[in-house]
């Protein structure tokens, strides 16, 4: 049973993980870049890109009320 809950665990971290990059896409896609090396000549924002992703993530629970907020306005923009 123990190799069972590690398999369990090894599926829950994966769809996390692809749900991470799912929401980092978006991220990016909200804030009107393709990636992160868009920012380096923009200080404000990249540090407004990466608190959004830090406050839209919860690491090991997934996409937080916050997230789910700017997802929202991003499908909402398009």
């Amino acid at each position: 049973m123990k190799n069972m809950k590690n398999f369990n665990d090894f599926l829950n971290e994966s769809q996390l993980q692809e749900d991470y990059r799912e929401f980092f896409s978006m991220m990016l896609k909200y804030h009107g870049v393709k990636s992160p090396a868009e920012f380096q000549n923009n200080k404000e924002l990249a540090k407004k890109f990466y608190d959004d992703i830090e406050k839209g993530w919860s690491k090991g629970n997934g996409v937080t009320e916050y997230g789910k907020d700017l997802l929202k306005k991003s499908e909402e923009e398009k």
